[in-house]
């Protein structure tokens, strides 16, 4: 009884934000004068956000009732978090091409059957789930268990990040502009068609801001972290910088992709830190942005 009288203010602020979130909402829905591509963005990031906050409150939640100290998000086993991020969203966005594919094979040969050209144009919707899923996400292996080691000074360690995020994207432009030049890779993409507006600075916030962070919580503290035991520090930085690359479902940017992540794991085990690794990756995604929004890993 104690402990909820404690949490009380938080939950009542919570439930405060969630009625001005839901008139908010209804605004959007019922104003006649928005265009129905700003109310359909709306509720897209309304039930992201919702999900986010949901799966994170239901660790929170558990792990208060278990007796334990409480912690936003849920710990799943690293398999379900990524078929979960990863593979049901990819599912269900080629379920519709699948079924075409299955009643009229002739039509459209390997590439329907992969969809979404060939998956190498990327798609926004599932970008934005992965990143909400794996923010929600509350890794087993501590983050600090990487960060008691002193290294260089913070402000050495910040210029290290994004000299390292600059470079990592300069090398995997360089090796993108080789692929692409290739007609019969080239051929097999199509240009990304433009954001609309009201999806296109809440789509940076998270690639800039959200998706690095979750995604390095993850990738780098997570399972890096967890198989160098196994597999060694070099073993461990390849299978999950192929994976980190192998799950972005474009080929035209998996070589891009298992650049960014092998270096992104090496930085983080030579900092014992996993800020550097945000920072670059952040860096990363940001100049991405400025090219296409297709490219954002």
């Amino acid at each position: 009884m104690k402990r909820a009288v404690r949490h009380f203010p938080v939950l009542l602020i919570a439930a405060v934000l969630l009625a001005m979130m839901l008139l908010l909402l209804r605004w959007v829905v019922l104003a006649d004068s928005l265009p129905t591509q700003t109310r359909l963005g709306a509720l897209a990031f309304a039930a992201a956000l919702c999900l986010l906050v949901g799966i994170g409150s239901l660790g929170w939640l558990l792990s208060w009732r278990r007796g334990e100290t409480p912690h936003f998000g849920m710990t799943l086993p690293a398999w379900a978090l990524i078929l979960l991020a990863y593979g049901l969203p990819l599912v269900l966005l080629l379920l519709p091409e699948w079924a075409v594919f299955l009643s009229r094979p002739a039509d459209g040969g390997w590439q329907s059957l992969l969809g979404a050209a060939g998956l190498s144009v990327g798609q926004p919707w599932l970008f934005l789930w992965q990143a909400v899923v794996l923010a929600s996400y509350h890794p087993t292996h501590p983050v600090a268990a990487i960060s008691s080691k002193a290294t260089l000074p913070r402000n050495w360690l910040v210029a290290l990040s994004l000299l390292t995020g600059l470079g990592l994207w300069l090398v995997s432009m360089y090796v993108f502009g080789l692929i692409a030049a290739q007609s019969f890779l080239h051929s097999t993409g199509a240009p990304a068609p433009p954001l609309p507006p009201v999806l296109s600075i809440p789509f940076g916030l998270v690639a800039v801001l959200l998706a690095p962070w979750a995604e390095e919580s993850f990738w780098r503290a997570e399972l890096f972290q967890r198989w160098t035991k196994p597999l060694g520090l070099y073993g461990s930085a390849l299978v999950t910088a192929v994976l980190f690359a192998a799950l972005q479902f474009r080929p035209l940017l998996f070589l891009p992709a298992f650049l960014l992540g092998l270096g992104l794991a090496l930085i983080t085990h030579h900092t014992q830190r996993l800020y550097p690794a945000v920072l670059a990756h952040m860096l990363f995604n940001a100049l991405m942005l400025l090219l296409s929004w297709n490219r954002v890993l």
